[in-house]
């Protein structure tokens, strides 16, 4: 049987990876939301799973971002 996730519980382990993610690269939440030009709070809302719109955050997606 597949398990079935809630939005809030997709977005929550979506932002636990991404956060695992910046951790590994030694990025804090400030310099990434410069790398990324999106707000410190858009970062935290993400990583924390309470970013309501994550469509309105295609920056942090993109691949012409490479981190570091």
């Amino acid at each position: 049987m597949i398990k079935r996730f809630s939005d809030a519980e997709i977005l929550q382990m979506l932002g636990l990876r991404f956060k695992q993610y910046r951790v590994a690269l030694g990025l804090t939440q400030a310099e990434l939301s410069a790398k990324a030009g999106v707000s410190v709070m858009t970062i935290h809302k993400f990583e924390t799973g309470t970013a309501r719109n994550v469509t309105a955050r295609p920056a942090m997606s993109r691949p012409q971002h490479s981190f570091p």
